[in-house]
């Protein structure tokens, strides 16, 4: 088996990944398998939470119990069983192995961490002096469109879209995900040249793949660090173009945020498998600083503002 770095952990697998992966000399935390076969697991528990959209009556994906593992169903794609030293995917449609790896990188993972105690948070990732950021949008508010100007900048991506946070002390550590940016074609033609240079980052959508590190753009960090912030971008047309308002959160409004980014959490939640969580949350909301960032303006700008606000709150914490 090859082993990675993933999201803060070490994977074993024997199948190949078109995303691109950080090889490892550590021992696995995590194997994973890709079968067409039905896994030996005895008792099926029943649905613990069904996930939207619904399409002809059948939801996006189910949680179930299943033995000593969990069932992440995807309907009509793949069932994904996880136990804390393994996953196991049973491939329903052979045409569509990417799309498996897709749901693993995605929501599979993400459950998977939080099944281990820690938030996976819906939000890019930048390295910051020996700490790091995080940037969580809204659709379309300009989360990775930030990343690729403070990656120009000299900073190090540890993660584009699940940024996994654990509790440390009385600290709050940020963990990597893999060296790539999924960019819109405009984004792309923007900052790179011709979107039909990068390959698509799914076969249904017009986002692109962009590698990060080694013959790629910028420098990927496949180590976890210390969170020191966390921005939440939002852009609003009521502003006016050029304005950016940075406003520091607090209480029920920072808890509120982590909610609405948090990768899976309708599915633990939903499925009730992990009543600790709010514990968890609320330390992340009392160890980590949050803005909101409400701006009308092109990325170069809004990085520009986001790292004066940072330095702004590393001289505090002197």
């Amino acid at each position: 088996m090859r082993t990675f770095h993933l999201f803060g952990r070490t994977v074993a697998t024997e199948v190949p990944f078109t995303t691109p992966l950080v090889p490892s000399t550590e021992a696995p935390d995590l194997t994973y398998h890709l079968t067409t076969g039905t896994p030996d697991v005895p008792n099926l528990g029943p649905v613990l939470h069904a996930q939207p959209p619904v399409i002809d009556g059948v939801h996006f994906a189910y949680v179930h119990r299943a033995g000593e593992a969990y069932l992440l169903r995807f309907s009509k794609v793949a069932d994904f069983y996880l136990w804390p030293d393994r996953v196991v995917c049973h491939l329903r449609d052979i045409d569509v192995p990417w799309l498996a790896e897709l749901r693993l990188l995605g929501p599979v993972m993400a459950f998977w961490l939080e099944l281990q105690g820690e938030i996976a948070l819906h939000a890019a990732s930048i390295t910051a002096g020996e700490g790091a950021v995080a940037i969580a949008s809204t659709n379309g508010g300009g989360k990775t469109s930030l990343a690729v100007e403070l990656l120009r900048a000299g900073h190090a991506l540890l993660s584009d879209d699940i940024t996994p946070l654990r509790a440390d002390g009385g600290h709050v550590v940020a963990g990597p995900g893999y060296p790539q940016l999924r960019l819109w074609p405009d984004d792309v033609a923007r900052e790179f040249g011709d979107p039909d240079d990068f390959r698509l980052a799914h076969p249904l959508y017009s986002k692109r793949r962009v590698p990060v590190g080694g013959d790629g753009f910028g420098t990927h960090l496949p180590r976890s660090r210390p969170l020191r912030a966390l921005y939440v971008l939002e852009r609003d047309p009521r502003i006016d173009e050029g304005g950016i308002e940075v406003t520091p959160l607090a209480g029920a409004d920072v808890m509120r945020e982590l909610l609405r980014h948090s990768f899976v959490g309708s599915y633990v939640d939903g499925a009730g498998v992990r009543p600790e969580r709010l514990a968890t949350l609320t330390h992340v909301a009392g160890a980590v600083p949050m803005r909101r960032v409400t701006h009308a303006v092109e990325p170069g700008t809004l990085a520009k503002r986001v790292r004066e606000d940072f330095a702004g709150l590393a001289r505090a914490r002197q």
